[in-house]
């Protein structure tokens, strides 16, 4: 077995241990160079100890292709079916909601409370509005994550997940001190002159989704894939220049001419630009989503270099011997 190899050391556990104690050498990691190893797709669900049984007839030998592979983590062995679906529900779940305005910054534990309920529930009779948990903040793409949410007890409360997490809908966002107590101010909206008429610190949800199916990148598709600016305006690929991937419009963020982001979070609203014409992109314009970026990623862990069954035992006895230099 592989960690009989590994040498015995004194270690102190904590400054205020006792006596040291001995140890097997969990510090020092053997290398493998080879070139007799071919690259191999790993069948759904094998553990690397039936790998190696598959591959070798020995459980035992489960270190050979971790170190040729230099795999030093879990997360660098790609997930069975029923685990990764277990990721997307646990890690993933949730909603996704977009916002055009500006703020300094959410921050995961933030409240959103919706402005319906702010302005209908009675505090005076223990009535407490529809509100959710800010999971996480993407500033980049302007989304916000959230996995756990609640009902209000106003007669005008939302009652479904989908009236609550609806296209149009506004709130605001109050952020937590280092307490959890929840401040009153709320979060600012910074860019609040380039909405006509918002007079208040409220955000407006747009582009609601499942997060797991939420954009992650702007993809050009033509001659290979090469991935975009979510700001890009106007773009030059290969010596090609597109003035109008996205159409413009009198943005009530930009004022101007309309990104590819904006053009993103705008879809679902049915508003127009000036032309009439919906948002949206070009044939070349790939939306890529979590979703999809996790199954490639998951899909080219399956691929690794497996060593040949011929020199098995060589690479065994290399890492035998430098363990007892």
């Amino acid at each position: 077995m592989y960690f009989d190899f590994l040498k015995e050391i004194k270690y102190l556990f904590g400054k205020t241990a006792g006596q040291p104690r001995t140890v097997k050498d969990m510090f020092s990691r053997p290398t493998i160079e080879t070139n007799g190893a071919d690259r191999l797709r790993i069948d759904n669900g094998l553990r690397p100890d039936q790998y190696a049984d598959q591959m070798y007839g020995s459980t035992d030998l489960f270190y050979v292709n971790l170190l040729l592979n230099n795999h030093t983590s879990k997360n660098d062995w790609p997930l069975n079916e029923m685990h990764f679906t277990e990721q997307l529900n646990d890690t993933y779940g949730g909603f996704s909601i977009h916002v055009l305005e500006s703020t300094s910054v959410f921050k995961r534990g933030d409240i959103l409370a919706l402005i319906s309920d702010l302005d209908s529930v009675d505090p005076d009779a223990g009535e407490i509005p529809s509100y959710a948990i800010i999971n996480y903040w993407d500033s980049f793409l302007r989304k916000i994550h959230v996995k756990d949410y609640f009902f209000g007890d106003g007669t005008d409360s939302p009652t479904t997940a989908t009236d609550f997490f609806k296209e149009g809908n506004t709130f605001r966002v109050f952020h937590r001190d280092q307490d959890g107590k929840v401040e009153t101010d709320g979060a600012v909206v910074n860019n609040m002159s380039q909405f006509p008429g918002l007079t208040l610190n409220n955000f407006t949800m747009r582009k609601i989704g499942n997060f797991v199916d939420s954009i992650k990148e702007f993809h050009y598709v033509v001659g290979g894939t090469q991935v975009l600016n979510p700001y890009m305006l106007n773009v030059d690929i290969h010596g090609i220049s597109f003035n109008s991937l996205v159409p413009e419009y009198d943005a009530g963020n930009t004022r101007g001419t309309c990104s590819l982001l904006d053009a993103y979070i705008l879809q679902p609203s049915g508003n127009t630009g000036p032309d009439g014409a919906t948002f949206g992109f070009t044939s070349n314009i790939e939306i890529r989503d979590i979703r999809t970026s996790l199954l490639d990623e998951n899909e080219e862990k399956r691929y690794i270099d497996t060593a040949r069954s011929t020199i098995v035992g060589s690479i065994v006895e290399k890492i035998r011997k430098d363990y007892n230099k």
